[in-house]
């Protein structure tokens, strides 16, 4: 009977960890079977009106990345960012390359071709802030962070893979900081990312 409990206890347990792990949403293509990228880039993390979230998630996202290991080079954001700011003509091919990618949906093979051969990267992630508070919901203080990514294969401008998840971390006592919040979510996205 003991011997039932705990095999019904460790049953339930493996259950409840699995649902922890799962994005919110989550599309791998086909190509993805294929594509075993050795270097990425990571584009500028648009923060939208979340101000306080820049150079954080920039930096949250490429940690998380190196402490992988999946990547012989990981290029983080603040230095492609440092790039655009020296390189008046690179900051417009990315600036119109995320336009395209943005409001037509469609990832220009020629732009994502000179991205990587810029960078010397096989890959590049594109991530968005779509969370990042303190809100209350039904009574309960919650920290909020959300994100969204996508992988793109700079090759030939595929997208490879996309993803959203957010975190809703409710607190009493001990309010959670955001950035904490932030990479228990980059964790579990990139846990996903095609490699």
């Amino acid at each position: 009977m003991e011997k039932l409990r705990v095999l019904l206890f460790l049953a339930i347990a493996a259950v409840t960890l699995s649902g922890c792990s799962e994005l919110r949403y989550s599309e791998t293509m086909p190509e993805a079977r294929d594509f075993h990228p050795k270097t990425i880039g990571i584009l500028p993390v648009d923060v939208s009106k979340n101000e306080e979230a820049r150079g954080v998630i920039d930096k949250i996202v490429a940690d998380v990345l190196l402490r992988k290991k999946w990547f012989d080079k990981v290029v983080p954001g603040e230095e492609v960012r440092q790039r655009l700011t020296a390189d008046e003509t690179l900051r417009r091919g990315i600036d119109q390359y995320q336009s395209k990618l943005n409001l037509l949906n469609y990832s220009d093979p020629q732009l994502s071709q000179n991205i990587g051969e810029t960078f010397g990267t096989a890959a590049i992630l594109i991530v968005r802030v779509d969370y990042w508070l303190f809100t209350k919901d039904k009574g309960d203080d919650i920290a909020k962070v959300g994100l969204y990514m996508k992988l793109v294969d700079t090759s030939t401008g595929r997208l490879v893979w996309r993803a959203g998840h957010n975190i809703d971390k409710s607190y009493t006592l001990f309010k959670p900081t955001l950035p904490d919040v932030a990479r228990d979510v980059a964790q579990q996205m990139l846990s996903n990312l095609p490699h």
